[in-house]
């Protein structure tokens, strides 16, 4: 199935939004664009995610809010860090970007120390799409 006008809009405002960005952690990950298979279940679950994204029963997959997600980039950031705080205001655009392109927009957390997270919803055509990003957990 081709991209829509509409997913690939949503893909260039969510890469636009994210570009230069980190998510930190124990370590530093770019958030990259991504969407799941078009045969995903609508509900987006742990379970749903799990499936298609092809990773095995065993691993946990949670599901959090965006506003925890980004939290540690906006509410938490660093104030001794000029590079934090100067990122606060991308990182609410990023957020913004994210509700403004997707519907019922979830996080969820694959893995255990070595984590992806997946940030996802739909787009105005029904797919399934939305930024990842790397974390390292100890």
């Amino acid at each position: 199935m081709q991209p829509s006008t509409e997913s690939t809009e949503v893909r260039e405002r969510l890469e636009s939004a994210a570009e230069g960005l980190l998510f930190i952690s124990e370590s530093e990950s770019p958030f990259e664009y991504e969407e799941l298979p078009a045969d995903t279940p609508a509900a987006l679950t742990p379970d749903s995610v799990r499936a298609a994204l092809g990773e095995p029963e065993e691993t946990p997959v949670e599901e959090t809010s965006l506003d925890r997600f980004l939290s540690g980039h906006i509410e938490r950031a660093d104030p001794a860090d000029p590079v934090a705080q100067e990122n606060v205001g991308r990182f609410r655009a990023l957020k913004q970007a994210l509700t403004e392109s997707l519907s019922e927009v979830k996080v969820f957390r694959v893995g255990e120390v070595e984590v992806r997270y997946h940030v996802l919803g739909r787009t105005p055509d029904g797919r399934i799409a939305g930024l990842a990003a790397s974390a390292l957990e100890t």
